[in-house]
């Protein structure tokens, strides 16, 4: 018997049924890797022994430490605006604290994993500050709060304020002219 089929010719004439094997029921025996058992284990159905695992790189570490020690004292300035000592004395530690923390955990792989995903939290942080300076900026056009404030400087209100701002204190933009200082008759 051929058969054709995209211009291949397969043959199964010599196939019959009582030529094939029968398969065992179960998983095969090497194809699974670590799972089943013969890879690395002590055999059919025990379990590979697990690995150990490697100690991160310092220049992981180190990275790792410099950036929480970033986060850290951004979340510091942030929480200045309402509690000065609170900000000051977290970015003071920041540097210290990380670094201790990291060392701790550099035994530990799974933790070093968890600190890196706290790491990366900067981006919430940026979005937090942005939404305070949007509302703060709001308060400022609005008159409700001073454009010279400590929480407006610290979110860069300020200085967006400033830009807007002529040397004789009127607003950029504005049509209008102050008259001169002292009447001359013609």
């Amino acid at each position: 018997m051929s058969i054709t089929d995209a211009g291949i010719d397969l043959d199964f004439s010599e196939l019959d049924d009582e030529s094939t094997t029968t398969v065992a029921a179960g998983p095969v025996t090497g194809s699974r890797g670590r799972r089943g058992g013969t890879s690395r284990g002590g055999g059919e159905g025990t379990p590979a022994p697990p690995r150990k695992p490697r100690r991160p790189s310092d220049k992981r570490l180190t990275e790792l430490k410099d950036k929480l020690s970033g986060q850290m004292f951004m979340a510091g300035t942030m929480a200045g605006m309402a509690l000065p000592v609170t900000g000051m004395y977290a970015c003071q530690e920041s540097a210290r604290f990380c670094g201790a923390v990291v060392d701790l955990a550099a035994s530990r792989p799974e933790w070093i994993l968890a600190l890196e995903k706290l790491a990366l939290i900067e981006p919430g942080l940026i979005i937090g500050r942005t939404t305070l300076g949007l509302g703060c900026a709001l308060a400022v056009d609005r008159e409700r709060a001073k454009p010279d404030g400590r929480v407006a400087m610290f979110l860069g209100v300020t200085e967006a304020w400033m830009r807007l701002q002529d040397e004789d204190g009127s607003e950029a933009g504005s049509s209008y002219s102050p008259p001169p200082s002292k009447f001359q008759p013609v």
